[in-house]
């Protein structure tokens, strides 16, 4: 379930409530004191950019995969990525 973050405008409490998307418009109606608050900062999402770095080991096995199969397109690039 999402955590929503609350002001409270009476108290000037922020606090951060767990519900179902579903309860949150009922939530509202019923804690009119109440209003969502946003920090200005951006939740990480899990997004990357550029490619990851394969861990050396694991390079070593794509490396010996790409050699011992014949029309393998598998290739180390000059960045220590793996390319296909």
């Amino acid at each position: 379930m999402p955590t929503y973050t609350f002001k409270n405008t009476e108290t000037g409490e922020i606090f951060d409530k767990i519900l179902r998307m579903s309860e949150l418009d009922q939530y509202k109606l019923d804690n009119p004191t109440h209003e969502r608050h946003y920090s200005g900062v951006a939740p990480a999402v899990g997004y990357r950019t550029g490619t990851p770095k394969i861990p050396g080991g694991f390079k070593d096995v794509l490396n010996t995969i790409h050699e011992r199969t014949p029309g393998s397109t598998l290739k180390q690039n000059t960045t220590g990525n793996i390319g296909v």
